[in-house]
Formats: C-alpha cells, sequence, structure tokens
C-alpha cells in the first residue's frame, strides 16, 4: 500500500501515476484508488472505510 500526502501543486498525482505505471509494467499492480481527503476528517476509520468500502 502506497500513502502520499502533500500540498496543493506538490505532484502527488504525478508521482503517483509514475510509480503505478512502473508498477504495471512488472505486472505488480492488483488494485488502484486515489483518495482525496480533508486534511481535518482524516483519521483510520475513514481510510479504511474509503479504501476497502466497508
Amino acid at each position: 500500500m502506497v500513502a502520499l500526502s502533500g500540498i496543493v501543486g506538490s505532484g502527488k498525482t504525478t508521482t503517483l501515476k509514475a510509480i503505478r505505471q512502473e508498477l504495471i509494467k512488472e505486472n505488480e499492480v492488483l488494485v488502484s484508488k486515489s483518495l482525496s481527503v480533508e486534511k481535518g476528517r482524516v483519521n483510520l476509520g475513514t481510510l479504511i472505510l474509503k479504501v476497502y468500502k466497508i
């Protein structure tokens, strides 16, 4: 699992896309998901719900 955070415009999406493409080349990607959440509302429960759709 890869989690990446940073300020707006810091290159998070570009970096994640590059990582995903490399993993696809190596047949290592099982699931790919992007999640955008507000800093003040992030907690472990939120991440679990969003990633695993419980």
